[in-house]
């Protein structure tokens, strides 16, 4: 039978959540054959023997790969994806897990009938596993098919674990991935969707847990910020690779999106003194930042800048000195060895 499908599963210290997620893809019911990657990220509890022992019980569709050191999330996702080599990808995490287990039929049916399409999609169940809140349907799509590229590109509508995408599209992007952005998915989302149509089933397939060891999760009243300060020159570097690949389309996206985005950063790291941030992501962006305008009212950002300037003048400083002092000594070595001669 021709392989249909490859799932492409990541994993680290999710002992609690990983066999719930196993036991779900191997009970998918489909009419085609299909492969289950799970790519574990050097786990240090039980999570590898768990992998192991479904491999062992499930060899045609369990397909294991343990890192000998932790490589990070993000690097784990893409290379995990190179490994897929069937016609159609999906993907799951090891704390997340399937509830419908027609899931994969359905969508390759979707994608079968409609070769017009990249990639295809359905709502989850968001759930909260640290909290005490009702778990909410997100994803959730009133248009109907194929849905809006440019909505997707505004905002991340499709909740990781539901997408389907024709692999041949998928490969083309990951060859030209870019470095340090955040969040990976969506970047995959927009540079899939460029090729083809977006699709979306109604159903709630999939089932997303929200807790603390999660990448996204915050724990201040201000999430927004404090995602900045945790990958703000990565999330600028994610809405300019957007822009550079789709500007030619969307021109408007430069200034609805990026610039807002870069300042958004700037002021986080302003508000929180990140100095070293601030010159990296000015020297990066330089060009940009004549666009938009530094409140100049806000008595709070007005001290914040004059920090800013005061840091800035110190370490120019520093270098200087050391600069000069490093070409003294090169001077008194110099003529030192030449008295000796």
């Amino acid at each position: 039978m021709e392989l249909k499908v490859s799932i492409a599963i990541i994993t680290y210290n999710q002992e609690q959540y990983v066999q719930e997620m196993l036991n779900n893809i191997v009970s998918q019911v489909t009419d085609f054959k299909f492969e289950a990657i799970v790519s574990d990220d050097c786990s240090t509890d039980k999570t590898p023997e768990i992998i192991k022992e479904y491999a062992n019980r499930y060899p045609d569709i369990i397909k294991p790969l343990f890192r000998e050191k932790n490589i990070g999330v993000i690097r784990n996702y893409l290379d995990t994806l190179n490994l897929c080599d069937a016609e159609f990808v999906a993907i799951c995490e090891g704390d997340d897990y399937w509830c419908d287990p027609y899931k994969l039929q359905k969508q390759v049916d979707f994608m079968e009938a409609h070769l017009d399409y990249a990639l295809c999609y359905h709502p989850a169940k968001m759930i909260y596993v640290d909290e005490e809140h009702k778990p909410i349907i997100i994803g959730l799509s009133k248009n109907e098919n194929p849905q809006s590229y440019y909505e997707l590109i505004k905002a991340n509508n499709i909740p990781a674990n539901s997408v389907m995408y024709r692999a041949e599209y998928l490969k083309q992007e990951l060859l030209k991935y870019p470095n340090d952005i955040y969040p990976p998915d969506w970047f995959t989302h927009i540079s899939v969707a460029k090729h083809g149509k977006i699709g979306y089933l109604p159903d709630v397939m999939y089932v997303y847990r929200w807790h603390s060891q999660g990448i996204s999760h915050t724990t201040s009243d201000n999430s927004a910020e404090e995602i900045h300060l945790k990958y703000g020159i990565k999330e600028v570097n994610f809405s300019y690779a957007v822009w550079n690949k789709i500007k030619d389309q969307f021109p408007q996206y430069y200034s609805d999106i990026f610039i807002p985005v870069l300042e958004d950063v700037y002021f986080a790291y302003l508000k929180a003194q990140k100095f070293e941030e601030i010159n990296t992501l000015t020297n990066i962006y330089s060009n940009y930042f004549k666009d938009f305008e530094l409140c100049t009212e806000n008595k709070e950002v007005i001290k914040y800048k004059k920090k800013h300037k005061k840091y800035k003048k110190l370490f120019n400083l520093l270098l200087f000195t050391t600069i000069a002092l490093s070409f003294i000594c090169a001077i008194l070595t110099l003529f030192i060895l030449s008295g000796d001669n």
